[in-house]
């Protein structure tokens, strides 16, 4: 689960990353 909560962060801060462009 620490793996996954990991993943999850890091695709939310590049979706974030991309959303702000």
């Amino acid at each position: 689960m620490t793996s996954n909560e990991s993943l999850l962060s890091k695709y939310i801060k590049i979706t974030l990353v991309v959303s702000a462009y």
